[in-house]
């Protein structure tokens, strides 16, 4: 696993692209947060989840399959990138991407969180999909889009009945 840090250089106005991380499990802290690693991974334009050709010449269905087999085979358990100023929200773009993560992997919890370059405030999901259902849970999160290691909230535990969900922290 290789741990890049976030190229502040892309954040400057006029040149703003987003940068995407990948998020690598670290363990269960106290059975209620998740330790995971942040690696930034590429750097994508802005609004889009198209990505640069300047900074490893893959396009956006070759960047997504890499983050796919990340997932699959490199233990990664969610995505993170950069908001410009003035985007402290998830976009449109953002909540159909998460939505398709949770239709992809099923049961399994992926993290997917956003974060305005200018501001400690992060926004985060976390999404499982029970019984044809897709699940999410949403939280805020304060840290700086430097910091390497984060203990994110386990979301509560879902359990699926014949006629009703039950739902347990």
């Amino acid at each position: 696993m290789k741990i890049n840090s976030i190229d502040m250089q892309f954040h400057q106005t006029g040149n703003f692209r987003e940068q995407l991380a990948v998020l690598y499990m670290d363990g269960i802290y106290a059975n209620t947060h998740v330790k995971v690693i942040r690696s930034y991974i590429s750097v994508g334009l802005p609004g889009s989840v198209g990505f640069d050709n300047n900074d490893n010449g893959w396009g956006s269905t070759e960047m997504w399959n890499k983050v796919d087999n990340m997932i699959e085979k490199e233990g990664v358990c969610g995505v993170f990138h950069t908001h410009p100023t003035g985007f402290d929200t998830f976009s449109s773009l953002d909540w159909q991407t998460m939505i398709a993560f949770a239709k992809t992997y099923g049961k399994r919890y992926l993290w997917y969180g956003i974060q305005e370059v200018s501001s400690n405030h992060e926004q985060w999901v976390c999404l499982n999909m029970l019984s044809h259902k897709v699940f999410r849970y949403h939280f805020d999160f304060n840290s700086s889009v430097n910091d390497k290691v984060l203990l994110l909230p386990l979301p509560p535990r879902v359990k699926v009945y014949e006629d009703c969900f039950d739902i347990s922290m």
